[in-house]
């Protein structure tokens, strides 16, 4: 089992029971709908269970993957899979008939990776380049429902990671506090910072966070004025060209800080 976890992707989920309908694990991946759709075939395969983690084992002897907008469910047996407890809960009339799960899948058996599933596609390139030169990557799928991009963990310390593209306008430099790209930038930086702080008041010093934005805004006296102050809390601005090879030497950056 051990060496087929290393092959999961984990995304979020939930378990749903429908009176009339039986029991259905819920995918939550907008993306994975969207690529089962393309295939223009049926997908088919069986829930089990290891531990608190809900595993899909494609086969063509197992139920139907059906899609939705933003979702991927699929029939299952409850006896086969949930335990009384889960089973009653599911069923009582205060209940939501549905409580959160995690979801794991072998992608290689579509011919895809991990990366694939990643709402930001900055965010995947940038992941991939990172386990490339030898950081660990979770499994799980980095969604909205994180608070960065990537949070990793590496050497016993936290890697907050935030990428935004946002430029710099031409009028921007006169017009700065008034600038609605000029507050995103900074709400970047300071969510990260903020965090760094907190983790330094506690005296923790268990956090590092990276900001990749734009390199116009390097000329911004604003942003780069605090670049020397933000990297005494471990909160590092890094400047971007996002051109062709971008997350490469930012990847770089990054690993050579944090070693």
């Amino acid at each position: 089992m051990a060496k087929k976890k290393n092959n999961l992707v984990i995304m979020t989920g939930y378990i749903r029971y429908r009176p009339k309908a039986g029991y259905f694990l819920m995918i939550n991946s907008r993306i994975f709908s969207k690529y089962l759709k393309s295939l223009n075939k049926d997908v088919r395969g069986e829930v089990i269970r290891d531990g608190k983690l809900f595993l899909i084992h494609f086969n063509k002897n197992g139920n139907k993957l059906t899609t939705r907008s933003k979702e991927v469910a699929v029939s299952f047996k409850s006896q086969s899979v949930l335990n009384k407890g889960e089973i009653d809960n599911l069923k009582h009339k205060d209940t939501k008939l549905s409580f959160p799960i995690k979801v794991g899948f072998n992608p290689q058996i579509f011919g895809l990776e991990k990366f694939y599933f990643y709402p930001d596609q900055d965010a995947a390139d940038l992941a991939k380049e990172l386990e490339n030169k030898g950081m660990i990557i979770p499994r799980r799928v980095f969604t909205s429902s994180f608070r960065h991009d990537l949070e990793l963990n590496h050497k016993k310390k936290s890697v907050l990671i935030e990428i935004t593209r946002k430029e710099v306008s031409p009028i921007y430099q006169a017009n700065f506090k008034h600038q609605s790209a000029g507050g995103n930038i900074r709400a970047h930086i300071f969510d990260v910072y903020h965090r760094c702080v907190i983790d330094k008041i506690k005296g923790k010093n268990s956090k590092v966070g990276f900001v990749i934005i734009s390199k116009g805004w390097k000329k911004i006296k604003h942003i780069y004025s605090i670049v020397e102050e933000c990297k005494l809390v471990g909160c590092h601005i890094l400047f971007s060209d996002f051109k062709e090879g971008w997350a490469v030497e930012e990847s770089k950056k990054i690993l050579e800080t944090i070693r």
